[in-house]
């Protein structure tokens, strides 16, 4: 469900068969090929986990979604990095490589798996704070990224600031693909 609320909009990639008939009924003349909109993941995906002392009981979890998102999304455009510390610096896992955080270099969309500074660890090293993620945001934004955060808390304690920033949904067993869909549209716009 939170793969396929991931794909990119390609707004003009199927052939509207159903428009060419509406049109060939009313005996009019087809000027140009109607097309509709379908989401895909052709462009790429980017997932970021958090792998934070706070975060440690998801760990597995992560690890599901991961393996969840490449059986759908296929392995060729999906790359997955984690952090410990501090977003500024992350693990690679296909490249099996730590490097300081760059925004990938075409525009795809970043799924981050974090729990968004909510829980403060006992390391006080590794705390991200609110402020943090939104620098995030708004740098992701400029690189043409759109950010989808999966929460592990309910959205009463979200900070207010970062889901401003990031669309934003709770990682829980009871989240619905409609309530996925309704905050996500029918896929995210890429330029």
């Amino acid at each position: 469900m939170y793969a396929a609320a991931l794909a990119v909009r390609l707004p003009d990639a199927e052939i509207n068969e159903e428009k060419i008939a509406e049109i060939r009924g009313w005996r009019l003349p087809i000027t140009g090929i109607p097309r509709r909109p379908v989401s895909s993941f052709c462009r790429g995906l980017q997932i970021i986990l958090d792998r934070r002392e706070p975060l440690t009981p998801f760990f597995g979890d992560q690890t599901h979604l991961v393996n969840t998102i490449r059986r759908i999304a296929g392995n060729e455009n999906i790359s997955v990095v984690q952090f410990v510390n501090h977003p500024r610096w992350v693990f690679d896992i296909d490249k099996k490589q730590t490097a300081p955080y760059s925004f990938p270099v075409s525009p795809v969309p970043i799924l981050l798996v974090s729990d968004l500074g909510i829980r403060v660890s006992t390391l006080a090293t590794d705390f991200v704070s609110p402020g943090e993620w939104v620098a995030f945001a708004q740098d992701a934004t400029k690189a043409h990224c759109p950010v989808v955060a999966l929460v592990p808390y309910p959205p009463h304690r979200w900070p207010a600031a970062v889901t401003e920033e990031i669309i934003t949904l709770e990682w829980d067993r009871n989240t619905t693909a409609g309530a996925v869909r309704r905050r996500i549209g029918p896929g995210l716009e890429l330029p």
